[in-house]
């Protein structure tokens, strides 16, 4: 099967709240994803915004993987995971 990209526009979110995306083709969920936000706030951490990142990403439930990290702002970091626990 040949994948396909869409771009879906998503609601503002409250803090500490997740987007979660089920691809369902032919009747049947083919697909999960989650989009979080990292929020970041270089006064409060003492690391970079790489380092805080790393560091998220490292102790993020398994049964996710990265794929991909946006820019949206310095202070909101969106990160979308693809689940992958079968």
């Amino acid at each position: 099967m040949m994948t396909k990209e869409i771009t879906i526009l998503v609601p503002d979110v409250k803090e500490n709240e997740n987007v979660d995306i089920k691809v369902i083709a032919g009747g049947k969920a083919v697909m999960e994803y989650r989009l979080e936000f990292f929020l970041y706030d270089a006064k409060e951490h003492k690391q970079s915004r790489l380092a805080f990142v790393e560091e998220k990403l490292a102790h993020y439930n398994k049964d996710y993987s990265l794929v991909e990290i946006g820019s949206h702002s310095i202070a909101q970091i969106p990160v979308l995971f693809r689940y992958t626990k079968e």
